[in-house]
């Protein structure tokens, strides 16, 4: 177990750890690659180092196999800082596999190899409302609800953050290939939206739930649900809020990309940390605005070099990168 060394709230990342291997060869196709290097990754695991690196108290709950892959990811949280009381081991399965391409656009695409890994075969008594101490929100996906497994822990852990006054953050990360009834797949995904106060997905992913074409409608029907706070990401164009109070569309960062991959999870650990720190829920929409300017600076600085985890950025690099192009904006 580590202990993380952040203050304030403890915000639990519930979900994935998988180890990706990148290819380093750009616009090439995943079966021509030939070399491919390790990183740590895994939407959860990701934005629970994120978080652990703006200073956060970060937890994860999740799975690994006992394999050299899966203590890896175990070392590699514990050295960020993020609790691992929770992450359990499992000789029964494998630690997932990622291998990563990258476009001409350096937009990645994936492939999972290790089905089911041990990060879907979380079981419903495995987790408990111990994971969900001194936290002030829940952050998970739907990578960890693949199995019926994993899917009924997650839920159970949502019902004991409800009961607990604890808020639940949401963030589909929704990977088609890896479900084989994408009925199922989007009825999971409104049943944990409407089960959430934050809601934070990309324009695809919103399409794909409500069927709308702009956010702003899709939105809407989130919030219809229940959702009290809604926050699309739009790529370099920034990102779009919904809540109680109004909405808006706080811009993006141009910067210079080297690999956009983990971009959505540097942006969920900037947005939860900002919320968590001022306490304020349902967030008034300037807090909101302001959570989401600072998501957007921290998402950018991530597709700055390869990687997604070790692409993270720290609370004092995304505040000076802020403060120049506030100076810039200002001049």
């Amino acid at each position: 177990m580590s202990e993380n060394s952040g203050s304030g709230p403890v915000i639990v990342c519930l979900g994935e750890a998988l180890v990706d291997f990148i290819a380093m060869e750009t616009a090439a196709d995943m079966g021509r690659a030939r070399t491919f290097i390790k990183a740590p990754g895994g939407a959860m695991a990701n934005t629970a180092a994120g978080l652990a690196r703006l200073g956060a108290r970060a937890r994860f709950v999740g799975k690994v196999g006992a394999d050299p892959f899966g203590r890896f990811m175990r070392e590699t949280l514990s050295a960020e800082g993020v609790d691992t009381r929770d992450f359990i081991t499992t000789d029964q399965y494998a630690t997932g596999i990622v291998f990563v391409a990258l476009d001409r656009e350096r937009v990645p695409s994936y492939i999972f190899y290790g089905y089911p890994s041990a990060d879907m075969m979380l079981r419903e008594d495995e987790v408990g409302e111990g994971a969900l101490q001194d936290a002030a929100f829940l952050h998970l996906g739907t990578v960890s609800m693949v199995r019926e497994e994993s899917r009924a822990a997650s839920f159970k852990l949502m019902r004991l953050a409800r009961e607990q006054g604890v808020h639940i953050s949401f963030d589909p990360n929704l990977r088609l290939h890896l479900w084989k009834d994408h009925g199922l797949l989007r009825d999971t995904a409104l049943k944990a939206a409407a089960m959430s106060g934050l809601c934070k997905l990309n324009a695809e992913e919103l399409r794909f739930m409500t069927g709308a074409e702009r956010p702003e409608a899709g939105a809407r029907r989130l919030r219809e649900m229940g959702v009290e706070a809604v926050v699309v990401t739009l790529g370099p164009e920034g990102a779009y809020y919904l809540c109680g109070e109004g909405e808006g569309r706080p811009p993006g960062f141009k910067v210079g990309v080297v690999d956009t991959t983990g971009a959505g999870d540097g942006f969920a650990a900037g947005l939860l940390m900002a919320l968590a720190e001022a306490g304020e829920w349902p967030p008034p929409a300037a807090l909101l605005s302001r959570a989401t300017r600072f998501a957007n600076a921290a998402g950018a600085l991530v597709t700055t070099s390869l990687g997604a985890m070790s692409s993270l950025p720290r609370r004092d690099q995304v505040n000076a990168f802020l403060a120049q192009r506030e100076k810039g904006e200002m001049g």
